[in-house]
């Protein structure tokens, strides 16, 4: 019966809907209908209860009665939702929605419908009619491919219908384009393009979702309505965020509270749009639940909104982004912004880039992790769990990452106001590796310590906070940069040291040695940046033996320096210091004196300034001390700033005009005894007291049959003379006979007189490298050995230098050599045999016999020659006149006499060309010694 009523009807409305012109053009019957394209279709609801299954609201019955089993029902009050799926797009005519009839049909007043993203239509309370007919209010949003009904009550559905109108010769009429973007809900003259918008939130409380604010409910009754979010109380920065899927030019925010407790606790909630802070929540109570916020016009563009506030619950029961009409964009608009999300929180005109930056700091002590610092709350008391808290206090540091370079106008800190507010007192702030400012306490007071840098020292990506013997707390850190300047990068430059006022400390924090460690001294102390003067503050060094203390650091270039501060200890040794001396390279400074301490400090015997003789470089700074432990709390070696050089010249270290070459040169010795080490010989201690053998500084052999000690030049130097010191407490004799050479030859003997304890030998810029002193069958002990070259010295000018390659006449062949008288072992050919070494002992010298009469030695040649000068090597193993008034003939006329000096390595006589068939040497009383004669042809 029912299958004929429904062909007759369909009978009658296809006759009834015939329309000729149409016949007339197609030649065919076109007969429209409409078809429910929801049937049997997927479905699916928020919750279910007794049973109402949501495919019942799809399954072809109409029955309002819950008892035919075919309604759906929900299983909770608050915000309830049913959807069907219409598998694809379609152009929707009308929807046909069936509530109950049997009771309650009062749940479904109030709900809304939507086809995709658009809202359709709100229904209305039908009473005991079963179903109301539903178009869109506006026809290009029915174009959809799901429809959803939602409603803040239980939701019971006994059929949707959506109709489609198709004609007889297609099944259904599917268009071809994609439906227009959501855009939101319109309430009059704007609309709200938040609503079912992708939210997000910190953390999440019973039922409060995220996206409760945007279901389109402001119904403020947090357990009743399940229409609220809610983000719980945490010590840290609590926020909740929609993303509106575009830029829009938003003209105000409208926020809903919840009504059922306290709204208030919502005030002072900050709202931004993108990064920018838009404005403050103000106002909410249970009377007045709704704030409307607006922004200034040039903060109007935007993706996202935030609402967020400080360890406290964020909840909201709804948030309408609110959009003109007239202003709305086309799908196609595109609305010219500045995202600056990726640069960070702007404040008065600032952004602050610091916020939610990658922060490290040396420990975590008490839950205070060091990102609380950029949270973005300026939370003062610790157990609002804002601040961060090191566990360690030696040297505690906070950094964060700004992720790259920025040009940093000022920096903003906020310290702990509850407690311990002295903590940051003096604490350093660094950009990169210059040194900004220092803190101040924090007081009780709650505003910020602005911290301000000259322009090139404020280019820099990181910031760190360092401190010294007290924890570092921090509840709020703000690296604020300039809205202008927030996408430029700056250059920077990379900083010689520490600005102390107008001087840069170009020791700061650089590689440092020492020769021992003691007691945990580490050298780094003393350049750690804090002049801390206590032992027990763990900022000073010390060294392990009293011997040869020293303490270096190395500059990383040659500088020329205005003045050295170092700091001792003042809680006790204070005395340590004196008379150490300072070093730039190879510039001796000046001692530590009470005539060096630094006036300031008029009393203090431990705070010395120190100057370096002007227009001296050097790289390495160098303090040393003998016999007593050598302890430092910091050395700052001082550069005006406007002076520093540019770092593409380089500059080389300079070196006295007389230095001495030996210092701390490698050395090395046939024995030890008694820790007499070879390298106490060149220490560069030389005064008289470290001459004495309880002071450290002198060398000891044992007594064997040969004993020597040697230093290594590293390179041949022209030396100008040697200085030889031996002990001054005792034992000066036992130097008595010792032999000075230089790469093997002999230069010298020591002869020793009473009481004397110090040598000086002429070597007339001999070259060499390798200086030996050796002793037979005696201790050898040298407290100080120096070689010293003139660096003034032109070797091409030196015409007291014997040219080698100038013809020597004794060398021809058949030159006949002889001599009054020869003693065992210094036969007359010795002197012409190449060698012109000094010691008698090897066998190379000439020395005649004890006889009657006058002494000669004498070369003849084949034939005359023309002399220009004869060089007369002497001995040099002893200091005893073997060669004073000797005469040097060129046959029988007179060239010059020989007047003995202790200290030539030669003699020169000119004989300006005289031509004759010898050359003699002669000498009336003693001992006739030498040990080589070169004879030079006139040029």
């Amino acid at each position: 019966m029912r299958s004929l009523i429904g062909v007759l009807f369909i009978a009658l409305s296809v006759q009834s809907l015939i329309i000729p012109e149409k016949l007339e053009k197609r030649e065919q019957r076109t007969e429209i209908i409409y078809t429910n394209v929801a049937e049997g279709k997927e479905t699916k609801q928020s919750s279910t209860g007794w049973g109402g299954v949501s495919s019942r609201a799809v399954d072809g019955e109409t029955s309002g009665n819950w008892g035919h089993g075919s309604c759906t029902h929900g299983n909770n009050r608050g915000l309830q939702w049913w959807e069907v799926d219409l598998g694809s797009n379609y152009n929707i005519s009308y929807i046909e929605v069936y509530g109950r009839t049997d009771c309650c049909s009062s749940r479904i007043s109030g709900a809304k419908l939507w086809v995709g993203n658009n809202l359709c239509k709100t229904l209305s309370d039908k009473g005991a009619a079963q179903m109301e007919h539903v178009e869109c209010e506006n026809p290009d949003e029915s174009v959809g491919r799901k429809i959803r009904i939602e409603v803040l009550d239980y939701l019971t559905l006994c059929e949707v219908k959506v109709m489609v109108r198709s004609s007889l010769e297609y099944e259904v009429d599917v268009p071809t384009d994609t439906p227009a973007a959501h855009k939101g809900e319109e309430h009059g003259e704007q609309t709200n393009v938040a609503i079912h918008k992708t939210t997000e939130q910190s953390n999440t409380c019973s039922y409060g979702y995220s996206s409760n604010a945007v279901d389109g409910y402001t119904a403020g009754n947090y357990w009743s309505s399940r229409s609220c979010t809610c983000a719980y109380q945490s010590k840290t920065m609590n926020y909740w965020q929609v993303d509106l899927g575009r830029v829009y030019n938003i003209s105000e925010i409208k926020i809903w509270s919840r009504t059922d407790s306290n709204p208030a606790s919502m005030n002072g909630a900050t709202v931004k749009i993108g990064t920018t802070t838009c404005g403050t929540l103000e106002g909410l109570t249970q009377k007045t639940p709704e704030a409307t916020v607006k922004c200034d016009q040039e903060k109007m563009s935007g993706r996202y909104v935030r609402i967020e506030k400080f360890n406290t619950y964020i909840i909201l029961c709804e948030v309408q982004v609110m959009i003109d009409n007239e202003v709305l964009p086309a799908d196609d608009e595109v609305i010219a912004t500045v995202d600056y999300s990726h640069i960070g929180e702007e404040i008065d005109g600032y952004f602050n880039v610091a916020k939610g930056k990658n922060t490290s700091q040396s420990t975590d002590g008490w839950g205070g992790t060091a990102d609380k610092a950029v949270d973005g709350g300026v939370a003062q008391n610790f157990n609002d769990g804002s601040c961060t808290h090191t566990k360690d206090y030696a040297n505690p540091y906070w950094k964060v990452d700004l992720g790259r370079v920025y040009q940093i106008d000022h920096i903003r800190i906020w310290g702990r106001t509850d407690g311990h507010t002295q903590r940051l007192q003096d604490a350093k702030l660094w950009i990169d590796d210059h040194r900004c400012g220092t803190l101040t306490s924090m007081g009780t007071a709650s505003k910020a310590d602005v911290i301000t840098c000259s322009e090139k020292e404020s280019a820099g990506r990181y910031v760190t906070i360092e401190q010294w013997g007290q924890y570092i707390s921090l509840c709020e850190v703000q690296v604020m940069v300039k809205k202008g300047q927030a996408d430029y990068v700056p250059n920077t430059f990379v900083s010689r040291g520490e600005i102390i006022g107008n001087y840069t400390n170009i020791a700061f924090r650089k590689e440092t040695t020492q020769s021992t460690v003691g007691w945990g001294g580490e050298s780094s102390r003393a350049v750690d940046g804090w002049v801390k003067r206590k032992w027990s503050e763990g900022s000073c060094t010390h060294t392990a033996s009293t011997a040869d203390s020293w303490w270096e650091v190395d500059l990383g270039r040659s500088t020329n320096i205005d003045h050295i501060m170092i700091y001792g200890r003042n809680d006790g040794h204070q005395n340590r210091l004196q008379w150490a001396r300072v070093w730039l390279g190879n510039n001796f400074c000046e001692w530590l004196t009470e005539d060096t301490a630094d006036e300031s400090d008029t009393g203090d015997v431990s705070i010395f300034k120190i100057k370096c003789p002007e227009g001296s470089y050097g790289q390495k700074v160098r303090i040393e001390r003998l016999a007593n432990y050598l302890t430092l709390c910091e050395v700052q070696v001082k550069v005006r700033s406007e002076t520093l050089e540019d770092d593409s010249d380089e500059m080389p270290t300079t070196t006295p005009t007389i230095y001495n070459v030996a210092r701390r040169k490698k050395t090395v010795q046939s024995s030890v005894g008694w820790g007499g080490i070879s390298d106490r010989a060149v220490d560069g201690f030389d005064e008289a007291n470290s001459r004495k053998w309880n002071y450290g500084s002198c060398t000891h052999t044992l007594r064997q049959a040969y004993n020597y000690w040697e230093v290594d030049l590293e390179q041949e130097e022209y030396i100008s003379y040697i200085e030889i010191m031996g002990r001054a407490d005792c034992c000066g004799d036992r130097l008595e006979g010792a032999i000075i050479t230089l790469d093997n030859r002999t230069i010298s003997g020591l002869t020793y007189t009473k009481d004397q304890t110090m040598w000086t030998i002429d070597t007339n810029n001999l070259r060499g490298r390798f200086l030996r002193v050796s002793l037979e069958n005696e201790y050898l002990t040298l407290c100080e050995v120096k070689a010293m070259v003139d660096y003034d010295y032109d070797v091409s000018t030196d015409s007291n230098i014997v040219d080698p390659a100038a013809e020597n006449l004794v060398r021809l062949e058949n030159v006949v050599i002889t001599s009054s008288s020869e003693a065992v072992g210094g036969e007359a050919v010795n002197a012409v045999d190449g060698e012109v070494d000094g010691n008698y002992y090897r066998g190379g010298c000439f020395s005649s016999a004890v006889q009657q009469g006058g002494r000669w030695w004498r070369s003849t040649f084949v034939g005359e020659q023309s002399v220009g000068k004869v060089i007369i090597y002497p001995r040099l193993d002893s200091s005893t006149d073997y060669l004073g008034g000797a005469e040097v003939r060129v046959g029988d006329e007179l060239c010059g006499t020989i007047e003995y000096d202790a200290t030539k390595l030669w003699y020169t006589v000119e004989c300006e060309g005289k031509s004759a068939d010898s050359v003699t040497i002669s000498r009336e009383t003693g001992y006739l010694q030498f040990c080589e004669v070169v004879v030079q042809a006139a040029e």
